[in-house]
Order: structure tokens, then sequence, then C-alpha cells
């Protein structure tokens, strides 16, 4: 699929372009453009990547079979990857989608294989507001940026309450599936860090460079969102150093409840040996003396419920019942 949007002036931005509107659009200096590749063909990405942007074949290569590339540096265009993060947990997974974000003079370019969420709610929101596109190709790269920050940081805070949850969990009534859960969301954590590390880094050298075609302003912007990154990753590394504090109580409090279980096991165990050999030498016992099989049997009982009793009340008193 291909979205474009086109904004010069306009109070709405024009949407859904042809290539050779593309192409129109991408000779105006003065205007913005915006086309996102949402899982094209291989035709499509060729199409718009090198048919209308021009750019190198490799770089062209590798987008349209989805294989990754090198960061470009400044230039006629700058080449960022992005990891967008989508998801809802704890009912769907968190994954990481890869965005090849291309900005140039007047124009941003998307390429991503998977649906990104932030990037659809990006759309609307350029439908609805033509100050996006107006404030410049670094500017509104910009705002793609937060867009992906701004749905980490709803994810995190999504994993932060399942986690609070969890260790509710564990420490008043854990269930089966407990378990399950928590790995799951280690596993969702340890994916969100991974991505926010990716893109920390892509923030950093975007921020430490001079770009060209980039207001100082604009500039100020991508340090802070810099600064947004690293905060995200650090909340995400305490989520994971967190989680494996939780799991290592999740065992604490399964080995306590196994430690039960073995106990009443082998009290129950000890119980019903006893009272069995009580009776066994009870009735010998009663047998050879008096030669009274029936007294004997009465005898026998009546010793293996005493001693019983006398296990269970022994027992229950150590903890073990």
């Amino acid at each position: 699929m291909i979205r474009s949007f086109y904004h010069h002036g306009a109070e709405q931005p024009a949407h859904d372009l042809t290539l050779e509107q593309m192409r129109a659009a991408l000779a105006d200096a003065g205007g913005v453009l915006w086309v996102d590749l949402a899982n094209p063909s291989p035709e499509e990405a060729h199409n718009v990547l090198e048919g209308v942007f021009r750019f190198p074949a490799p770089d062209v290569t590798a987008s349209a079979d989805g294989r990754r590339m090198p960061e470009g540096a400044p230039g006629e265009h700058l080449l960022v990857k992005l990891y967008s993060l989508s998801g809802d947990p704890p009912h769907q997974a968190v994954s990481a989608c890869e965005v090849r974000c291309y900005v140039g003079r007047n124009f941003v370019v998307t390429h991503h294989l998977k649906p990104v969420p932030a990037l659809d709610r990006l759309t609307e929101r350029v439908m609805q507001d033509e100050q996006l596109l107006s404030q410049g190709a670094y500017g509104f790269a910009c705002t793609l940026l937060q867009e992906i920050l701004e749905e980490a940081e709803r994810l995190l805070n999504v994993l932060s309450a399942a986690e609070a949850g969890l260790e509710v969990e564990i420490l008043t009534a854990p269930q089966t599936s407990t378990l399950r859960r928590l790995l799951q969301l280690h596993r969702d954590v340890l994916r969100m860090e991974q991505a926010l590390q990716r893109n920390t880094t892509s923030l950093h050298r975007l921020a430490s460079q001079e770009l060209p075609n980039v207001a100082a302003a604009q500039q100020l912007r991508l340090r802070q969102l810099l600064e947004f990154g690293r905060e995200l990753l650090g909340t995400a590394t305490y989520l994971r150093e967190l989680g494996r504090g939780t799991l290592d109580a999740y065992h604490l409090v399964a080995l306590q409840d196994l430690n039960r279980f073995l106990k009443r096991v082998s009290a129950v165990s000890i119980i019903l040996l006893a009272a069995l050999f009580t009776i066994a030498l009870g009735l010998a016992g009663v047998r050879d003396v008096a030669g009274l099989p029936f007294t004997g049997v009465s005898v026998a009982l009546l010793a293996s419920v005493v001693v019983a009793i006398l296990l269970v009340l022994l027992f229950h008193l150590r903890g073990w019942l």
C-alpha cells in the first residue's frame, strides 16, 4: 500500500498522489511531500524509490526485498532506520517493526513491511492538521520520531502496570498461568529495550551531526527527542531488572509451595505407615500371648488410632499439616 501526502500552502494536504504528481511535488522546493510505503510489492517500491526519488540502486534493492542496509550519511538525503513497537499486552505480544525513513530537503519517505500504528495515527493527523507538513521535511520527520517514541511510552506504561499486577498476584494467589504471563512480559520488555536502544543510537547520530537544511530549532528538537528516547530506554532497563526480581520471587514462592506439599505428603505417608506397623505389631503380639485374634484386632486398631492421632498432633504443631 502506498500513502502519499503533499502540502504547499493549501488548507488541507493533497493525498493519494500518482507517480507523476509525486515527481511534480518533489520538484517543488517550497512544498513538503510524504510517501509511506506500507508493505509494498517490489514493483511498487522500485517505482517510488527509484522511479520518483532516484535513490541509489543498492538502497532500492535492500528496501524492496526487506533486507537490512546500512544507514546513509547526510547528503542528498538522509536514511535513518527506526524501530516502531506495537502490540496489545497481555493479549498480543509486543513486536518491533523496522521503519526506513528517508529525509531530504522537501520530502520524507517511510518504508516498512509490517503495520505501524504510529504511522497510521500520523496519517490521520496529517489529514486533520495541515501544520504538520508545513513545518518542513525535517520538522515532520521529528514529529514522526515523536509518534514512534510515544507509542513506545504507551506500551511501557502498560507493561509497568502488568508487572505490578503480577507482583501482587505472586505474593497473594499465584495461578498456573502466572509463570507463562511473567515470561511473556519479560520477553516483551527485552524486545522493547532492544528496539529503544537502536532508536537511541539513531537519534544520537542525528542530534550530534550538523545536518544540512536543518534549522537550529529542529536540531534542538532532535536533542529533546534523544533525551526522551534515553528516558524510555532507562525505563525499559528498569522494568527488565524488576522483572528478574519478580521472576526470582515467583521461584521462591513456588519452592515454598512445593516444600509444603512435600511435607504434607511425607506426614501422611508416615502416619499411614505407623498405623499399619502398629496394627501388624499389635496383632502379632496379642496372638502370641493370649491367642485371642478378635481381641488382638481390637487392641491393634485402637493402638493404631492412638499413634495416628499423636502423629497428626505432632505434624500439626510443626506446621507440616
